[in-house]
């Protein structure tokens, strides 16, 4: 199989073409007169508002493998100035997650609005020798899916993805509904300002002729491998480092010791620089920050077109990245906010002033809220919950995917999070094994525990109240997502530039995704 070319097409390469119409414009809902201009909290799982639902542009961000809690806006150490000033003038989400901790599977759900369990494109390469030989096969997003950008094509709108991540291939089905989809930056290697470079180009050959676009932009700056920390910046950081004290597996300080590098590529463990979460975190915090950079630019390229107000834009991520805070890093292994935890900011015009607000969503409510925002017509299934439809105020969002491990779920509402894990728990030294666990499951209070260490479980006996939580979290666990379409499912071999690729960003090493 030859390797995938860096621009395809997006035609279905079946030829299939969805008769899709736009509807007409809709009023979704009268803003208040009189409402406040600045920012305001929603109360719990408030529906959004719009003047009226008709097309407009959309450009949809994505950093790969950033985490809620480092960016700025959210709290977090890492300078993200980009990030936070657009997220001050837009919809800024506080409990948005993933609905698979990595990649492939997550964004098959952010283009579908489908849980990973019924796209089923979620097999990984690390269990390539169960499949017998040498080669390495990929599921293909099914073919009867109707992606967002083929209904936004459907409706007339022009349509663009500018990719950085091997993982989304045009023969793997990502492709599905763009009209031009570049991958040559398909790998770990490209920095941001290479992937707004793209985005611009495509941007300035527009006509002009008044069609609406639709434009996805992945950036891939936080994974690792990553960014080298340079000298000046450790060292306005030595004290914060030397001073850390968490303790850490023997695992997480040698892996630790191998990921941070100096600018020359040295690890500092060589230059005397002893390994620490602090120091990890650091590291992260550099791809961040270099993402941040890239969007900045692309957000500044934005704001000078004419059609700038009118504009939709969306930033979020596909997942987050364990720190070694548990003793496993990396993404894909476990349920934990540091890996299902993602920023989630929506510029809307035409939905009244900024807000922040607590209720829980998902990236697969990306699509349906976008078609009911746009007035286009989204056909098919989707599991998404649209951010303008009326909500009860026990919202709750699923997430499973884990790698090899179909039956992990959790399910969180706006304070409580039920994590179902019955394969067992993440191995601290071994992520890719399981331990098991005396109870499969476990329940966290995010509002008082936002970093999930106290599991409430072994108090369900002294507290009723927690009971009736577990109870109606687990209904969403059994029930929550829908059966999966008896659509045929089909698998493709990577071939050997892709696989490079993905072993560059360690999914066919010793130490997958690590």
């Amino acid at each position: 199989m030859q390797s995938q070319p860096p621009v395809a097409s997006g035609r279905n390469p079946r030829g299939r073409r969805h008769l899709l119409r736009l509807l007409p414009l809709l009023v979704l809902a009268a803003c208040s007169a009189g409402e406040d201009t600045g920012p305001r909290e929603l109360s719990a799982c408030e529906p959004l508002v719009a003047t009226e639902a008709r097309p407009r542009s959309v450009v949809l961000v994505l950093g790969d493998t950033l985490r809620r809690d480092r960016l700025g806006a959210y709290g977090g150490p890492a300078r993200t100035p980009a990030f936070d000033r657009f997220a001050e003038g837009a919809l800024l989400f506080d409990a948005a997650v993933t609905q698979a901790p990595w990649t492939k599977p997550a964004i098959a759900t952010l283009f579908s609005g489908l849980y990973p369990s019924q796209h089923g494109v979620v097999s990984h390469p690390d269990l390539r020798g169960k499949r017998g030989g040498s080669s390495v096969a990929s599921d293909v997003l099914p073919d009867e899916v109707i992606t967002l950008a083929e209904a936004l094509s459907a409706a007339g709108y022009r349509t663009a993805a500018i990719v950085s991540n091997p993982w989304l291939r045009s023969d793997l089905g990502f492709a599905q509904g763009f009209e031009h989809f570049d991958a040559h930056l398909a790998s770990n290697t490209a920095p941001g300002k290479r992937v707004t470079a793209a985005a611009r180009r495509w941007l300035d050959e527009l006509p002009d002729d008044g069609r609406p676009f639709f434009l996805y932009v992945h950036y891939m700056d936080p994974h690792a491998p990553y960014t080298p920390v340079e000298d000046t910046v450790l060292e306005a950081q030595r004290a914060l480092l030397e001073a850390d004290a968490r303790p850490m597996t023997p695992r997480a300080r040698a892996m630790i010791r191998r990921v941070a590098r100096d600018g020359r590529g040295r690890p500092w463990a060589k230059r005397g620089v002893a390994p620490s979460l602090a120091l990890m975190e650091l590291v992260y915090d550099q791809g961040v920050e270099r993402f941040d950079r890239g969007l900045g630019d692309l957000l500044a390229s934005l704001d000078r077109r004419e059609d700038a107000e009118e504009l939709a834009i969306l930033v979020t991520s596909d997942h987050g990245e364990a720190l070694y805070e548990r003793g496993w890093g990396g993404h894909g292994h476990g349920l934990h906010e540091e890996e299902t935890g993602i920023p989630l900011a929506a510029r809307l015009p035409g939905t009244g002033p900024p807000k922040r607000t607590g209720c829980p969503t998902g990236l697969i409510d990306v699509r349906a809220s976008l078609c009911a925002y746009l007035g286009v017509e989204c056909p098919g299934p989707d599991a998404g919950r649209s951010w303008f439809a009326p909500e009860a105020s026990a919202r709750v969002v699923v997430t499973e995917g884990v790698i090899a491990q179909p039956a992990h779920r959790s399910a969180r509402d706006r304070r409580y999070k039920l994590v179902s894990e019955p394969g067992g728990g993440v191995g601290l030294e071994k992520p890719r094994q399981r331990l098991p666990k005396a109870e499969p499951l476990s329940l966290f209070d995010l509002a008082a525990d936002p970093g999930e260490s106290r599991d409430l479980l072994p108090a369900i006996g002294e507290d009723p109240q927690l009971g009736e939580i577990v109870a109606r979290l687990r209904r969403e666990l059994a029930e929550g997502i829908p059966a999966a379409p008896d659509w045929a499912r089909e698998e493709r071999a990577l071939d050997p530039e892709t696989r490079k690729r993905l072993e560059a960003l360690g999914y066919l090493g010793a130490d997958p995704v690590e």
